[in-house]
């Protein structure tokens, strides 16, 4: 739940690829960081970037975490699952199930 509530407060977030809701909310760049999980090159760069940046371009990045982290809701959990299921579904050619 980390990556959900700090982007509701505002923080771009710097995660890992093996995290799912990084997958989820976070659009690199735009409001936060996906890095290869275990390089430590890759969080050191973001860090450095992250560090650095112009306010203004922090500024809108924590704008962008909000809006992100404003999408995150017990329907908009439910309709995310309800897709993979159905793609699920489809592709291994279960019969029968709705």
């Amino acid at each position: 739940m980390f990556v959900p509530e700090a982007m509701a407060s505002g923080a771009p977030v710097i995660a890992s690829n093996a995290v799912g809701a990084a997958l989820d909310l976070i659009n690199h760049g735009r409001n936060g960081w996906i890095v290869p999980a275990n390089s430590v090159d890759a969080v050191a760069d973001a860090l450095v970037e992250a560090a650095t940046m112009a306010p203004e371009r922090l500024a809108e990045m924590s704008r962008n975490a909000r809006a992100a982290a404003s999408q995150v809701d017990l329907p908009a959990g439910v309709e995310r699952f309800l897709r993979a299921a159905e793609q699920t579904i489809a592709e291994f050619g279960c019969k029968g199930v709705k």
